[in-house]
């Protein structure tokens, strides 16, 4: 009986069918190569389309390298700052990053790294992610501030 094994990747998915565990095995010693030829070839030609999270087109558009580009923006600037790094996750980002997305300038040190805002924001390998209190006061009090409701 014939099998196969369907592997995705950013040009697309890789499918070795296969009918024995043997014959699987015999196909992924040259995935590499594979995987490289579909790179060189695909690479510019096949893209994949970033959506915007569910619910939240009219706040943001993904960009480039997955950082957003605000649509709307909070009144305060530590909300526009949070909002930011919210669209931003799982990846988070950088100081300039971030400065750029919220349109306030030295965020981390006039906001990210201030006593009073600390607990919203976590830094790891040099980006900017949000805490736990960091993502219940985005969904609970910053986004719904944007879109006129009382919750997300």
């Amino acid at each position: 009986m014939a099998k196969e094994l369907r592997i995705k990747i950013p040009e697309g998915e890789v499918s070795i069918p296969f009918s024995a565990a043997g014959d699987l095995e015999e196909s992924l010693k040259d995935l590499g190569e594979i995987l490289g030829v579909v790179k060189r070839r695909l690479s510019g030609i096949v893209t994949s389309e970033v959506q915007a999270k569910p619910g939240l087109g009219g706040i943001y558009t993904p960009g480039a390298n997955g950082i957003p580009v605000l649509l709307r923006f909070p009144k305060a600037k530590i909300e526009a700052i949070g909002l930011a790094v919210f669209l931003s996750e799982p990846k988070g980002l950088t100081g300039p990053e971030l400065d750029r997305v919220s349109h306030v300038k030295n965020t981390l040190r006039g906001f990210v790294n201030n006593a009073l805002y600390k607990k919203y924001f976590e830094k790891k390998d040099g980006y900017v992610h949000l805490s736990h209190d960091g993502g219940r006061w985005v969904t609970e009090k910053v986004l719904p501030s944007l879109s006129g409701t009382s919750g997300v």
